[in-house]
C-alpha cells in the first residue's frame, strides 16, 4: 500500500513539472490529453497552446483553445489567465470583450505575468473595458516596466513625456525609452531618433 501511495505521489509531482515548458513537444501529446481530462492545469494550458497555434498535427481551433485555457485559468494558472485575456482582447474564438479581457489580465497580473500589466495599462489609458484612468494606467505600466517589459517601459515613458497620470518628466521619459529601445522596441527607437537621441 505504501508503495502505491508513494508512486502516486511521485506521478503527481512529475505531472506538475512535465508541462512547465511552453515549447510544444508533440511526443507528449497523448499524455497531455489524458492529464488535461483528469484536471491537470498545466496539461490543460498546453492543450490550449496546441489548439491556439495548430501544433502537433492538430488543426488550429480558437474555440477549443479557449475551452482548455478556461479550465486551466479557473484553477489559477496565470499563463492561461493571460492567454484568455489576450483572446478576449483580440476576439480570438470569442466575441471581443474588453471588460472580460481586463478581468483575466488583472488575475494574471497579480501573479507572475509580465505582459498582463502592460495590457492593463493600455486599457486604463484608452478606457477599453474599464473607466479611463491615467493614474491607474501609470501604475500598471510601472509594474510592467519594473519587470523588464520593453512595451511597459516605452508606454510608461510616453506617459511621463505627455504628463498623463504623472508629472511631466522628459528626462525620465527618455531614460525609459532608452531601456525599451535597447531591448529592440521599434517605437522607442523611432521616438528617440525623432528626439535626436541614441540608445
Amino acid at each position: 500500500m505504501k508503495i502505491k501511495v508513494l508512486l502516486l505521489g511521485f506521478i503527481i509531482i512529475l505531472s506538475n513539472y512535465a508541462f512547465a515548458d511552453e515549447k510544444t513537444d508533440c511526443s507528449q501529446l497523448a499524455q497531455w490529453q489524458e492529464y488535461a481530462k483528469q484536471g491537470n492545469s498545466r496539461a490543460q494550458f498546453n492543450m490550449g497552446l496546441i489548439y491556439e497555434n495548430g501544433d502537433c498535427g492538430i488543426k488550429k481551433n480558437y474555440k477549443l483553445a479557449l475551452f482548455w485555457y478556461q479550465k486551466a485559468a479557473n484553477q489559477g494558472d496565470w499563463q492561461a489567465q493571460y492567454n484568455l485575456g489576450y483572446m478576449y482582447y483580440y476576439g480570438q474564438g470569442v466575441q471581443q470583450n474588453y471588460e472580460v479581457a481586463a478581468q483575466w489580465f488583472t488575475k494574471a497580473a497579480k501573479k507572475d505575468s509580465v505582459n498582463s500589466p502592460n495590457y492593463l495599462g493600455l486599457m486604463y489609458e484608452k478606457g477599453l473595458g474599464v473607466q479611463q484612468n491615467y493614474k491607474t494606467a501609470v501604475m500598471w505600466y510601472r509594474k510592467s516596466a519594473e519587470q523588464g517589459d520593453a512595451n511597459g517601459q516605452y508606454n510608461l515613458g510616453a506617459m511621463y513625456y505627455l504628463g498623463y497620470g504623472v508629472e511631466k518628466n522628459i528626462l525620465k521619459a527618455i531614460e525609459l525609452a532608452k531601456k525599451s529601445a535597447k531591448q529592440g522596441n521599434e517605437k522607442a527607437q523611432q521616438s528617440l531618433k525623432n528626439l535626436g537621441k541614441t540608445w
